[in-house]
């Protein structure tokens, strides 16, 4: 396991026609930023009552009313109010078929005026370290980014981890056993930008050959 990225910088991962030149660094700051808040907001409102019982979309539509009330509420960058825009099951027809379903993002910012142009917030549950629950966050959670299903026009985004059982620790190193086992790279390393636990990969996208990041935020449901 790699210990940090500091052989490579955060800056190193924008490509040119790349959303994260958009955003800027520091508004993906600001979004993990809000995301966060609106973690704390859900686990702290007590008409809400989230369990391992709780599908893994309830959380997550309760998880976007927190961040869409706080993106209305909060002073946001006046860049942010004009240019991008929360929005929740947004289609991404990048590598659509002709039959079934079309690939949805769970969250994502985006730029209303440039199709698939977005950063996504993929949401994934967890429960404990449970083999076949951590390879489902490994296979469409990592794997969705890795393949350019999801986020194919960003350089960076993230994966919300509901964990309802476990210690963090333990079911961070579980997916970096199994990601091991994947092929991928295995540098799943903690954030040390964030105060949170919040860890970082870094990855190759399949269909362009470029180089990925991603954020990984485990939001601890145990409490």
């Amino acid at each position: 396991m790699i210990s940090s990225l500091r052989y490579k910088s955060y800056q190193s991962y924008i490509n040119s026609n790349d959303f994260v030149e958009t955003l800027t660094l520091p508004g993906i700051k600001h979004i993990l930023g809000l995301v966060w808040e609106a973690y704390d907001c859900l686990i702290n409102d007590s008409n809400i009552v989230i369990d391992k019982q709780s599908h893994e979309n309830e959380i997550t539509q309760e998880l976007y009313t927190k961040i869409l009330l706080l993106w209305r509420n909060s002073k946001l960058p006046i860049f942010f109010t004009k240019n991008i825009i929360p929005d929740k099951q947004y289609v991404d027809a990048t590598m659509r078929k002709d039959k079934g379903e079309y690939p949805t993002i769970d969250i994502c910012f985006r730029d209303p005026k440039k199709p698939q142009s977005y950063f996504g917030l993929e949401c994934k549950k967890l429960l404990g370290i449970r083999k076949k629950n951590i390879q489902y966050y490994i296979d469409t959670g990592i794997g969705n980014y890795i393949s350019g299903r999801y986020g194919s026009c960003s350089s960076q985004n993230a994966i919300a981890g509901y964990v309802m059982s476990g210690e963090i620790p333990k079911v961070v190193g579980r997916i970096i056993n199994e990601i091991k086992k994947n092929s991928f790279i295995s540098n799943l390393s903690l954030d040390k930008n964030s105060i949170h636990s919040q860890y970082i990969s870094r990855h190759v996208r399949e269909s362009d050959n470029k180089d990925i990041l991603l954020y990984h935020m485990l939001f601890d449901f145990t409490v």
